[in-house]
């Protein structure tokens, strides 16, 4: 017989701030769940590339279908960046003030 699946959340305390997080775990039939565990243990024995490979797969799967021209759409962006920098129009920024500001807004 399978359980259902049914959301069960609790409070831990967040080590940076000393806030409270809610965390929220599913309950799995323990079928589900030792398929699971089985598929993450087959999982680790595979090279990194691999087990990249796989995650990209896992995670397009949760994204859903990309557009159909997506790719053509991202192609032609990237030629009008390129002829932009090329032209010298575009502004651009030295890294090392992105990845400050990158590392500011997420801290």
């Amino acid at each position: 017989m399978l359980m259902q699946r049914t959301a069960r959340s609790n409070f831990t305390r967040n080590n940076q701030d000393g806030g409270l997080t809610r965390r929220t775990r599913m309950r799995r039939s323990p079928c589900v769940a030792a398929t699971v565990e089985k598929l993450a243990e087959d999982a680790l024995t595979l090279s990194d590339r691999e087990r990249a490979e796989l995650a990209h797969k896992l995670l397009v799967s949760l994204e859903g279908a990309p557009e159909e021209n997506a790719e053509e759409v991202w192609d032609a962006e990237i030629a009008r960046r390129v002829d932009r920098i090329k032209e010298g129009t575009a502004k651009g920024r030295p890294a090392e003030d992105v990845f400050r500001d990158i590392l500011a807004r997420y801290k």
